[in-house]
């Protein structure tokens, strides 16, 4: 069989296109791991920056613990030195009053004894060298001076008195004193450690994409949020009728109800068990658990304050005054935070003392919740709900047709915003930034007239009560 010969420039021609082929491919292979290169830098890169920055992050947590911590000790020092200066002067002003008393009497026993001295003296010398006849009658006029000395110093020294002072701390005070033995630490740094969810995206699969956390999504949409029954149970039913107005979670996991027809605090457990109930000064609106031992209460139009009560001993109660009637209240971060009626949102501390008054875009609200330096509310009429700073500057207001009459609010770790709608028989979220929300419950689901609810950041528990069954709810936000 004969082959064909072929050209030598054909020949050439052919190996040298498998050569370039061969270079074109290696080339290319090159170009790509240089771009999964890159892209892994980029990748490293993007890593570094995220943990720097979590670095400055804790530094700022850092020194904003280290400002509260001394922030904390000056005003304890301050205000303890403002007490003891007053005391100081009060020791001051009675000891003056009583060296004077003192003084005068001293005073008045020296003059007689000197003037008793002379009386003697006279009295011997006269002994010594007169007649008996001018001693007598000398005698008599000393004896009539004696006697009339005598006399005004029974007197002064009937009215003299002695003195004893003593000290009484003031009961808040010895209260505090004898608490601060059980302390052992000022506070206690807590850390919420949680996965970054940081992603390095393989760019030799899918391309190269920035990197991203997974929780990104859960922050900035609402649209996927559930929410999946844990337990409810029904408020036990007294004489009165029901009439749910506030709800709280303790920091033992226990909730707090209020019955706005009846001068109690119900406590029960997350499985529906009646715990006990505290004896509070009048029908209760809300409540807010201040610590383990502390709860605060407002009473609506029943009274014109609000009340610390130590739940411990019930026969201890702080009463703070504001002329008006007080609604929501809520504590956050050492403080309580009340709403007064057309007054705006009242602020106080644990042990009473009155900080300041924020006022509010509207006046037509009965619940608030406070978190990370914002304060959400809204409005029954316009069923607006807000969203403002610590100044009370608003950052963003929301309306949409199924909040209708919101009540209830409430936030969660995201600062996703939930509100009941006691019109409509539902429960929705609001998204972070006020610009979406979603209905997660309606009168479908047992939600019926729901007035109070509350959000556990810690446990990241939803309790959500309807005011006239009696019925409450618990739910974990999926």
């Amino acid at each position: 069989m004969h082959r064909k010969k072929i050209p030598s420039s054909k020949v050439f021609r052919c190996c040298f296109n498998r050569r370039s082929c061969k270079k074109s491919k290696a080339i290319n292979r090159f170009d790509c791991l240089g771009g999964d290169i890159r892209d892994g830098l980029k990748n490293i890169e993007q890593l570094i920056n995220g943990r720097i920055s979590e670095k400055e992050n804790f530094k700022k947590e850092r020194d904003n613990i280290k400002t509260i911590i001394k922030d904390t000790r000056e005003k304890i020092i301050t205000r303890l030195e403002e007490l003891e200066n007053k005391l100081r002067a009060d020791l001051k002003s009675k000891c003056r009053i009583l060296k004077g008393k003192n003084k005068n009497a001293l005073r008045t026993f020296e003059n007689a004894q000197k003037e008793l001295r002379k009386h003697h003296d006279s009295t011997i010398q006269m002994q010594q060298t007169s007649p008996d006849v001018h001693c007598f009658l000398a005698t008599h006029q000393i004896n009539d001076r004696v006697r009339g000395e005598m006399s005004s110093i029974t007197k002064t020294a009937v009215s003299v008195e002695n003195y004893k002072m003593e000290i009484e701390l003031h009961p808040y005070i010895s209260k505090l004193l004898k608490e601060l033995e059980g302390v052992d630490v000022l506070g206690k740094i807590s850390v919420e450690e949680k996965m970054a969810g940081l992603q390095i995206n393989d760019a030799s699969l899918r391309g190269a994409q920035s990197l991203r956390s997974p929780s990104v999504s859960i922050v900035s949409s609402v649209s996927e949020t559930r929410l999946s029954l844990k337990q409810n149970f029904k408020v036990k039913q007294t004489r009165e009728d029901i009439n749910i107005s506030g709800c709280a979670m303790s920091p033992n996991g226990n909730i707090l109800l209020t019955n706005y027809t009846s001068a109690v605090v119900m406590e029960y457990s997350v499985t529906g068990q009646h715990i006990k109930s505290i004896a509070v000064s009048e029908p209760p609106f809300d409540v807010t658990a201040v610590d383990t031992d502390c709860i605060a209460v407002t009473y609506g139009d029943w009274c014109q304050y609000t009340e610390l009560i130590n739940v411990a001993k019930q026969t201890e109660k702080k009463q703070i005054d504001y002329q008006k009637s007080c609604w929501g209240i809520c504590h956050w971060n050492g403080k309580c935070y009340v709403l007064i009626h057309e007054s705006g949102v009242a602020v106080f501390d644990i042990l009473g003392e009155k900080l300041k008054t924020i006022k509010l875009a509207t006046s037509i609200v009965d619940y608030l919740v406070v978190t990370d330096n914002r304060i959400f509310y809204a409005d029954y009429g316009t069923s607006l709900v807000y969203c403002c700073d610590m100044e009370g500057k608003k950052v963003w207001e929301f309306k949409d047709i199924p909040i209708r009459g919101p009540t209830g609010i409430s936030v969660n770790n995201y600062k996703n915003v939930f509100v009941a709608s006691y019109h409509d028989h539902n429960l929705s979220v609001i998204q972070h930034d006020g610009k979406s929300s979603k209905t997660l419950l309606n009168d479908k689901t047992e939600c019926k007239k729901p007035r109070p609810i509350h959000f556990n950041l810690e446990k990241k528990l939803l309790i959500v009560c309807n005011e006239k069954d009696g019925q409450v709810d618990i739910y974990t936000v999926i």
